[in-house]
């Protein structure tokens, strides 16, 4: 960063001309310790905002943030002209002395205007309970809150392996924190992605998140992804996959459906009226198809086809599966167990894509021989 900020004083006429911005770590050979560089300019000392005045793309890529991820709005609040924001297959993992409570609006410089940011995306992880509480927090601050349209928090599903080390940290859950905040973009979402952890995945926990969903009529594409952990690792009691059940009960039409009065009135009680895209995935999964996923998918499906009986159509489907890698079993042999697998899964959504064959139904299963 430091080379960058040199080349931008030695040549003052770049800055002005640049409108995306990548700042990217360099992976080291280590599977284990893959982010090289650590982001920390928690007192704004860097003023990109006087460097970059036309700046509209801001990314991170492959970098630690050791000191949380609260310190991201103030920066991209203080761009007088940024869109988007983006942290990318980065990590923060939580410090031993982390504060209760950063000052968030230290950094922050005054706005001659509201935020113009409208997307937020953290991808991949892991990330620390406690940072995606703070950030959460923070939004949700008088003057903080950006009319988002794109809004990513699948990374959650990646920080599983840090769920112990955190959560005695946090007040709340992930989905807990970012409820109100999903619920406040209601007239403003327009896409949204969601991870969940297994342990978020309980009927109470989820309706709440869902309610808070349905507040953002306004949604083109949803996605929820949820990490699969063993029986051992899922203290709610519950299937992870109740997250598809449920969130099949939520697209469910009512009955009667659009057809049974006005379109207006029908278009007001269908949830997300809009939705053409909706992807769904499980990771961390010791089998490709773990119990209790089939009656799941199948109950998605046949809420999906209900919806399209009554006009409300998908344009495409993604179904992405990710299993950990079984250790002392060669790649190549797992790899084909999980290929094998697909044409199950595909089959369990075929009622949604036979009939008109309008919507695009993709399935992606991997292994991910990174995991720890």
């Amino acid at each position: 960063m430091q080379e960058l900020i040199e080349i931008l004083d030695t040549n003052t006429e770049i800055a002005p001309i640049v409108q995306s911005l990548t700042l990217k770590g360099v992976p080291t050979p280590q599977a284990w310790d893959r982010k090289e560089y650590c982001w920390d300019d928690e007192s704004g000392t860097m003023r990109l905002w006087e460097r970059f005045p036309n700046l509209r793309i801001l990314k991170f890529q492959f970098l630690r943030f050791d000191k949380g991820l609260h310190q991201l709005l103030p920066l991209a609040y203080s761009l007088p002209r940024l869109e988007d924001i983006a942290v990318v297959n980065s990590q923060a993992f939580l410090p031993r002395r982390y504060p209760a409570r950063p000052p968030f609006r230290d950094s922050v410089v005054a706005l001659d205007a509201p935020p113009k940011l409208r997307s937020l995306r953290v991808m991949g992880g892991p990330i620390s309970w406690a940072f995606l509480e703070d950030l959460a927090r923070l939004l949700l601050e008088p003057g903080m809150l950006a009319p988002l349209d794109t809004l990513d928090l699948s990374c959650i599903s990646h920080s599983s392996n840090f769920m112990r080390a955190t959560r005695d940290r946090t007040d709340t859950l992930p989905s807990q924190a970012w409820a109100p905040v999903i619920a406040s973009l209601g007239q403003t979402l327009r896409h949204c992605t969601l991870g969940l952890l297994a342990a978020e995945c309980s009927p109470a926990n989820l309706a709440n998140l869902y309610e808070s969903l349905k507040q953002c009529t306004c949604l083109h594409s949803l996605g929820i992804q949820c990490s699969v952990l063993t029986p051992r690792d899922n203290n709610t009691g519950h299937s992870p996959f109740v997250f598809l059940d449920m969130l099949a009960d939520m697209l469910w039409p009512p009955s009667g459906g659009p057809h049974s009065g006005s379109s207006a009135t029908a278009t007001a009680t269908v949830p997300f009226p809009e939705l053409d895209m909706l992807s769904v995935g499980w990771r961390r999964a010791r089998e490709p198809v773990p119990p209790g996923c089939a009656d799941a998918c199948r109950k998605l499906a046949r809420a999906l086809e209900s919806r399209s009986s009554h006009g409300f159509n998908l344009k495409g489907l993604d179904v992405t599966v990710q299993t950990d890698w079984k250790r002392g079993m060669k790649r190549g042999a797992q790899q084909r167990e999980v290929a094998e697998q697909e044409p199950m899964v595909r089959s369990y959504f075929d009622q949604v894509v036979a009939p008109a064959g309008t919507v695009q139904l993709r399935v992606e299963m991997t292994v991910d021989f990174l995991c720890l």
